[in-house]
């Protein structure tokens, strides 16, 4: 028999020795990237046992609120388009009206249940005290809502469990990512009148007391806040969502006449009526100017 020879000999032999050759370099590739996967998952779980602000949670919480409150809008935006709901009451108020540049709350029986005095040791978020489900949806609007974009937020307590009260804020979220503690930009939390802690709030936030709205379940603290020339909303069994809405109206028609000095308190009655308090003349009591400030 005659002998194949030139470029056909042996083909058999060159295919296969090409195959190997793949193979091997296939088992490499997959091999590197096996090896790349598990420095990167050593090096994600270094990071996340890492304390405090060098974590994980440190990384995230350095994106700023306002890149937090977007991506939240823009994930509830489409839960909405979903038909998911999130169970928490919105206030539906007109488009465009007037809103505060500040909202200011109370904690111990208007944000949050029950007072801190009662308790006898350091309390757990949503173990020992609970946020009442109307401040869930306010603090949840705040937080998401672009409307509130020019909104700034602050907390007014005479609470002597400051650290508790500290610590309670950083744990509880208004939204995913958010804490309260870090939607609340202003923060005066001590014993003692509450005029001091207005006019602390006043000072750092730049926000007139005729911008600023008080949520409080004390007409002690209402009482003297609204001669200040702040409008106060009355909480008596904590913060509800009727209430929330019908504070911000209230605010928002009085701006709409024109209203000056907007001291004065809004209360509920059992029914869903709102009966407001008229506000005193400023001649009658202090202006916005604080006493001893030029």
């Amino acid at each position: 028999g005659s002998e194949l020879t030139g470029p056909g000999a042996g083909g058999g032999d060159w295919q296969k020795s090409n195959g190997e050759l793949a193979r091997i370099c296939v088992r490499k590739t997959v091999m590197k990237f096996i090896f790349m996967s598990s420095h990167l998952l050593r090096f994600l779980l270094a990071l996340a046992l890492l304390p405090g602000s060098q974590g994980w949670r440190g990384m995230a919480s350095s994106k700023s609120l306002s890149s937090r409150r977007s991506d939240v809008v823009c994930m509830s935006a489409r839960k909405r388009r979903e038909g998911e709901s999130e169970g928490l009451q919105v206030a539906k108020l007109p488009k465009g009206c007037a809103r505060p540049k500040l909202v200011v709350f109370d904690l111990d029986n208007t944000l949050w249940t029950p007072e801190l005095y009662q308790l006898k040791r350091s309390p757990k978020a949503d173990k020992d005290v609970w946020l009442f489900e109307g401040a869930k949806g306010a603090l949840h609007e705040l937080a998401t809502d672009e409307a509130w974009k020019g909104t700034k937020v602050a907390i007014a307590s005479r609470t002597n469990k400051v650290e508790w009260a500290k610590h309670l804020l950083e744990k509880f979220e208004a939204a995913p990512g958010v804490a309260v503690a870090e939607l609340a930009e202003y923060k005066e939390i001590f014993p003692g009148s509450k005029r001091k802690h207005f006019q602390n709030l006043k000072r750092a936030s730049g926000v007139p007391f005729s911008e600023m709205i008080f949520f409080d379940d004390s007409t002690m603290n209402t009482n003297e806040i609204e001669t200040m020339g702040v409008l106060c909303v009355f909480c008596p069994r904590g913060l509800t969502a009727q209430i929330w809405e019908g504070g911000l109206m209230e605010y928002a028609k009085m701006k709409d006449k024109g209203t000056d000095f907007m001291g004065g308190t809004i209360s509920f009655s059992s029914k869903p009526k709102v009966t407001m308090v008229t506000p005193l003349p400023p001649s009658s009591h202090c202006s916005e100017s604080i006493p001893g400030e030029a």
